[in-house]
């Protein structure tokens, strides 16, 4: 890259990010697998490495724009307002990544120590052992380790109690526990400066690939809100990102901090 640029008469500077990555992004996201939740770090790095750091040391050298490399779009509205746009593709859009402006065993545990625990289902009925409740996420099948069922369905993972170590499953895809009927959510972050009103209706995105999905917000504090979904949606997970948009407009995003409805009538805390 430097021959490339020295070819070109382009100015070189190579920068490393690793300790503001080690403090910003990786220290909160190693606390929040602790906490039982699933973090999102690309989140997480695009508020504070991207557009933080990497941008400050961009303007300190005289850069009039940076690239990222995303997929989305801006624009700005008369009054002097950008707003973050869906990306033309929409199979593409990354916008959910970037509203704050899955990993391995093998990676967590030499940073985690794993702390094996019963899986349990609702009954209480212990069916096996889990490695660790930070390799474990809402909705997952696969890598269970209890095998199948009398009745032919496949367990799915609905909880998880952090005090008592224990992973809860469920029999089946449709099982209530594993459906929300909205979300508390937390370090919201509005793209405009402020959101559009106190209670307002839009669609949400509580998963990279998921479709989006009508619902209502209601704004709770500074940096608070509570979603409440027209139709109950699958595996709310906390420690993901929750974004929220008007159409085309990214209006911005918050951490899941909790699912309401069928995970709280179901799970026993």
């Amino acid at each position: 890259m430097r021959r490339v640029c020295g070819q070109l008469g382009i100015p070189f500077f190579a920068v490393n990010f690793e300790r503001e990555y080690a403090e910003k992004v990786f220290a909160r996201f190693r606390d929040e697998y602790r906490k039982g939740r699933t973090p999102n770090p690309d989140v997480l790095c695009n508020r504070e490495i991207k557009f933080g750091d990497f941008l400050q040391k961009a303007l300190d050298l005289g850069a009039d724009r940076i690239a990222t490399g995303h997929y989305a779009r801006i624009d700005r509205t008369p009054d002097g307002t950008y707003r973050l746009l869906r990306s033309a593709d929409p199979q593409k859009d990354q916008t959910y990544f970037l509203m704050m402006l899955d990993q391995v065993k093998e990676f967590l545990s030499r940073y985690l120590p794993a702390q094996p625990g019963d899986i349990v289902d609702l009954s209480g009925r212990v069916l096996g052992r889990h490695d660790g409740l930070m390799y474990y996420t809402i909705g997952q099948r696969h890598g269970l380790g209890i095998g199948g069922s009398r009745s032919g369905k496949p367990w799915f993972v609905a909880g998880k109690d952090l005090e008592k170590n224990v992973l809860y499953v469920v029999q089946g895809d449709r099982h209530p526990a594993l459906y929300a009927d909205g979300l508390a959510a937390s370090d919201v972050n509005w793209i405009a400066g402020a959101p559009p009103a106190e209670t307002f209706r839009c669609t949400v995105k509580c998963r990279y690939r998921q479709p989006n999905r009508p619902a209502t917000v209601r704004v709770t504090g500074p940096a608070s809100c509570e979603v409440r979904f027209d139709e109950p949606q699958r595996a709310v997970t906390p420690g993901q990102a929750v974004v929220f948009y008007d159409g085309p407009v990214c209006l911005g995003g918050g951490i899941i901090d909790r699912p309401f409805g069928g995970p709280e009538a179901f799970l026993p805390w």
